[in-house]
């Protein structure tokens, strides 16, 4: 008999580092760990058979995991429907798009009682701004999802009012809950020895960014940033991530003139160590869900700057109280940002509080009482 299974969390966790939308599957991983500390039965449905070891081993022992193969929609569909049939979880939460369109046609067959909740992890209007066949995909897909959801969980309060405002879906039905951010484990990961500045000079100032190398986090930006910011006090940058616009970015970085400025060492599995040398962390993104690199420099005492894109750095940094905010695009407002910060940095206590609202057993609290209701409510 198998034990009873309080929530499952369901989402494409995927095998190749840094290629997991919206911060999937490190907030999968803090919920699951977070939720089994206070007792509850936890089951970890992947659609991926080879996780990183690395993310298995951060499992609590006590969690469970269902590794489903690669499959295709329908197959993971059928797949899927036996994990719940076996478990019966008294919820089933589902993280982004995909994982959620399949846990809706999940729901569709016999003994499958496991009221839905979705958890969309990326901003959905960047996703339809262009129009078009793709754009009414993704929002006829967010449709179906929600014909079948008991509940939507936003990360974030601008994606809350974005997603109601695009599909019509009423207030009432979205729940905001920021990710999990802060717990033990990123304290320990980031009292482990760092690899060092990756040859970038000793005697400069610092900065960071973590987040692959995509259009959506428009680093262009942030390297004319740098550039325009090196007038001004001679500093250095790491960009921590993988992804298709590496050459490009290299190309611009020479042409810019920041040779020995700049390093681009990859993806790290343990970016904290690194994070924690920063002088400033910096995020220069044009779209976020919500931004957990943001939060996590906060955790770690960091001063920012980042971009006031949608959605998560505005509400991450409280208006400006926890680091500046620029319009996005906008390198010579950066610029500024970068330098003053540099200047003026808050103390890492400041940007310590700034993190606390995003600490796991409260965030967990938050997921535990939505799904499941209040600790006494009948239901």
């Amino acid at each position: 008999m198998n034990q009873p299974i309080d929530i499952a969390l369901f989402g494409m966790i995927s095998r190749h580092p840094g290629r997991n939308q919206g911060g999937v599957s490190v907030s999968v991983q803090r919920l699951a760990n977070a939720l089994d500390a206070q007792g509850l039965e936890i089951l970890v449905v992947t659609a991926e058979t080879s996780c990183r070891p690395e993310w298995r081993a951060g499992l609590n022992p006590g969690v469970q995991l269902a590794a489903c193969q690669r499959l295709s929609r329908w197959r993971l569909t059928l797949r899927l429907t036996a994990i719940l049939r076996r478990h019966r979880p008294r919820a089933l939460i589902a993280f982004d798009q995909r994982a959620g369109l399949i846990a809706a046609a999940a729901g569709r067959f016999p003994g499958i009682h496991s009221p839905l909740f979705w958890s969309p992890r990326i901003a959905i209007g960047p996703q339809v701004a262009g129009g078009g066949r793709s754009a009414r995909r993704v929002l006829a897909g967010i449709r179906r999802i929600h014909a079948r959801a008991r509940g939507i969980i936003a990360i974030s309060q601008g994606m809350a009012a974005d997603l109601g405002a695009l599909t019509g879906i009423p207030a009432s039905s979205i729940t905001t809950i920021y990710n999990p951010i802060v717990d033990g484990a990123l304290e320990q990961k980031a009292k482990e020895p760092a690899p060092g500045r990756f040859d970038l000079p000793e005697d400069t100032p610092l900065l960071v960014a973590s987040g692959r190398m995509t259009p959506q986090k428009d680093y262009p930006t942030l390297l004319r940033a740098v550039a325009r910011a090196n007038r001004r006090t001679p500093l250095s940058l790491l960009i921590l991530g993988e992804g298709p616009e590496r050459p490009a970015l290299e190309a611009l970085s020479r042409e810019l003139g920041l040779g020995d400025r700049v390093a681009m060492p990859g993806y790290l599995s343990n970016p904290f160590p690194v994070m924690r040398q920063a002088d400033t962390f910096v995020l220069s993104s044009r779209y976020e869900g919500f931004g957990n690199v943001l939060a996590e420099a906060l955790a770690l005492g960091l001063p920012v700057a980042a971009t006031d894109c949608p959605f998560g750095p505005r509400e991450i940094l409280a208006d400006g109280r926890y680091g500046a905010l620029v319009p996005v695009g906008d390198s010579e407002a950066l610029a500024e940002a970068i330098a003053t910060t540099l200047e003026h940095p808050p103390t890492p206590e400041h940007q310590h509080a700034g993190a606390a609202r995003f600490e796991t057993g409260r965030i967990a609290r938050q997921y535990r009482d939505t799904v499941l209701g209040p600790p006494g409510d009948p239901a």
